[in-house]
């Protein structure tokens, strides 16, 4: 049977290894009285290792605590008579602590020759000193086992140490006796020490010995203590014991009545020993009912949250698929919150109007990042079921990768691969002069991006609208290379079909004129918001521009205005005006002005749109002589090499140019750019 001394808060782990932790000490906040008696259980070579305030305990009893890292004073000689020596100091701060060091458990031991250790402390009473000299008169002192000053002394601590000082001290004493090489000086457990001689005593001998605390609850005499019963520790049936006297602290400890036993600390205190061994099978009994209960709440609640949070209709719909879809993982509630920490704040990513995403890492060493979903009312909940469906059959590596749900949890979870790099509109909207993000890299970037959209509007199972195409949706690997992400008002629909919507859903900036006006979101809408992507690629600016109104202007109609106007290269990023070919600037600008154009009808596929993109990079890759020996590369080309392709799109790993394009410095039609090139331009 557990003893009841022993005996910890409901649920709570009773050992950490092979150490006891009664209450009020525990492990975790939850399982203590408060922060100062929480124990920390670590796991170390598959070993479990209690510590408390960094400290390793290595017993916990009703009144004392034994740690292992008692500081050691040192102090060495390395070489030869006249060298210098190596000396360390050790300072210990208990103050705040609800322990102090022991008097009666722990002595001040000295070892080596010549040398004078001094401890100086401060108490509740004041100052308080102790100190001993260890004297080699002969060689053979060396060899001595007795710690009576030969070699080695001892004395008595002061009671109450909660701020202490060690140090030692060469006394030269004039003898013919060599000193040895280190000496030191500490407070360790009166049982386990154990002189064995001077022999081996070299640096690196003695790091850490065995000291032991005695614990209480502190700052309080329990005449005090007694007038506040919400913070009184003692609970029925217990005795207050102040131990001013006895240990030389303010504080006090809590006792059973004679005649009772059990935890004095833990509610509802002691009992009585006449309840005999029925009364105590009885609370057992009601401990483990309450555990069992609690188990069968939580099983219950979880199964409720599945069916609140469309597990079952999601079911549904995988199992609609050809077959349940394998890939994406079920996670539990507890995987993701000792993931997460908690969910800890610290480990926040990002927010936005799906949710808010967690850095987390599972069990396996996977780094992943899990999105907390705004639910709210069912709208949010067929968001979420909708993001899980089309993700979980979308496989391309320009699209953020759903590695799984949990659905056990009050509010739904996905998890995805952890994307390094963060946002695209932090890099272009707040520049950074250590990492600018190059031309190169934003030409790649809307290559990536139109590759992924090139494969939801043509190459997936089933056409997919993405809905809101924007840089905060943009997402950076570790090489920079785009993703895109957040599919939560993603919709599937049928070739040739258009999406009619009863409410206007998406990001102000980004929003078709087109969709404003019919409600009708089509493949085109997408490629709108991909059209102000380049314009943001290109200028640096966001989707909205910031007014003296604050009514905010439109970057799209901003743009356009400049490309009318042949004012491009004033509103040109410095880093695509310095770094970009004028023929791949102005190829981009009108492939952008083509995407926003207002008439939908008018603007290219996103397929279109993305071998556009492969040719402008040839062209910013080829050597200058060498695109003025080019034919010009038309509307016309493009549309035979489009249709030179197969029917279907290439898979997601294929690059979508099979062929050396060429291009004419002669792009398109609109304004000649003036402005001087860079070398090589």
């Amino acid at each position: 049977m557990l003893s009841a001394a022993n005996a910890t808060l409901p649920g709570c782990p009773r050992k950490c290894g092979n150490v006891t932790i009664p209450y009020p000490f525990g492990i975790g906040r939850r399982c203590s009285l408060g922060y100062k008696y929480i124990v920390v259980c670590d796991t170390e070579k598959n070993f479990s290792v209690p510590r408390i305030s960094g400290r390793h305990i290595l017993d916990l009893s009703k009144t004392q605590i034994t740690v292992t890292d008692g500081r050691v004073a040192s102090s060495c000689n390395f070489a030869e008579e006249g060298s210098g020596e190596d000396e360390t100091w050790s300072n210990v701060d208990l103050t705040g602590q609800p322990y102090s060091v022991s008097s009666a458990s722990n002595i001040f031991v000295v070892t080596g020759c010549h040398h004078y250790g001094l401890i100086e402390a401060q108490t509740t009473t004041g100052r308080e000193v102790a100190s001993c000299v260890a004297l080699c008169t002969r060689e053979e002192d060396l060899h001595n086992k007795m710690c009576s000053g030969i070699g080695c002394c001892e004395a008595p601590i002061p009671k109450g140490l909660k701020f202490w000082n060690i140090s030692l001290e060469d006394i030269y004493y004039n003898t013919s006796v060599s000193s040895g090489n280190c000496s030191y000086a500490y407070i360790l457990e009166k049982s386990t020490f154990n002189f064995q001689g001077l022999q081996g005593q070299d640096s690196g001998y003695l790091k850490s010995v065995p000291v032991v605390l005695d614990w209480f609850i502190p700052n309080e005499r329990c005449q005090d203590a007694q007038k506040n019963s919400t913070t009184y520790a003692c609970q029925q049936n217990t005795s207050c014991i102040d131990l001013g006297r006895a240990l030389n602290v303010i504080g006090y400890r809590c006792k059973c009545l004679h005649g009772y036993q059990g935890n004095p600390y833990l509610s509802p205190g002691c009992i009585g020993l006449g309840l005999g061994l029925g009364s105590i099978l009885l609370l057992l009994s009601g401990f483990w009912l309450f555990i069992i209960a609690r188990r069968r709440r939580k099983r219950m609640q979880r199964a409720k949250f599945f069916k609140q949070n469309g597990g079952l209709l999601l079911q549904q719909k995988m199992w609609s698929k050809d077959g349940m879809i394998e890939k994406t993982r079920i996670f539990t509630a507890d995987e993701l919150e000792k993931a997460t920490d908690g969910f800890n704040e610290n480990r926040v990513l990002g927010q936005g109007g799906q949710g808010k995403v967690y850095k987390g890492m599972l069990s396996d060493g996977n780094v992943v990042a899990i999105k907390k979903s705004n639910i709210g009312n069912s709208n949010g909940l067929s968001q979420f079921i909708n993001e899980v469906v089309i993700l979980s059959e979308i496989n391309h590596r320009n699209i953020v990768s759903l590695l799984g749900c949990c659905l056990e949890t009050e509010v739904p979870l996905l998890v995805y691969e952890f994307i390094p790099n963060g946002v695209l509109s932090k890099y272009i909207h707040g520049p950074s002069e250590d990492f600018p993000i190059t031309w190169e890299m934003r030409l790649q970037i809307a290559i990536d991006v139109a590759g992924a959209l090139t494969y939801l509007h043509s190459a997936s199972s089933k056409p997919v609208f993405h809905r809101d195409v924007k840089t905060s949706n943009i997402l950076l690997d570790a090489k920079y290379r785009a993703k895109l992400s957040d599919f939560g008002t993603s919709r599937s629909v049928g070739v040739d079909q258009t999406h009619l919507t009863t409410r206007i859903q998406g990001t102000f900036g980004y929003l078709d004129p087109e969709y404003f006006r019919s409600n009708q979101f089509t493949d085109k809408s997408d490629v709108y918001g991909f059209g102000v992507v380049l314009v943001e690629l290109l200028t640096g600016k966001r989707a909205v521009i910031p007014t003296e109104s604050h009514n905010g202007k439109s970057l799209a109609s901003y743009f356009l205005s400049a490309m009318e106007n042949s004012n491009l290269y004033d509103i040109l990023d410095a880093q695509v005006a310095k770094e970009g070919r004028e023929e791949a600037i102005l190829a981009v600008s009108n492939l952008a002005k083509r995407c926003l154009n207002i008439d939908g009808k008018q603007r290219p596929t996103m397929r279109e749109a993305a071998l556009e993109l492969e040719v402008i990079s040839q062209l910013h890759h080829a050597p200058v002589s060498a695109q003025k020996n080019q034919p010009e590369v038309t509307a016309e080309t493009l549309t035979e090499i489009n249709y030179s392709l197969s029917d279907s799109l290439l898979p997601p790993d294929t690059s979508y140019m099979e062929e050396n394009w060429s291009f004419s410095s002669n792009w398109s039609t609109g304004s000649r750019i003036q402005h001087e090139t860079h070398d090589g331009a």
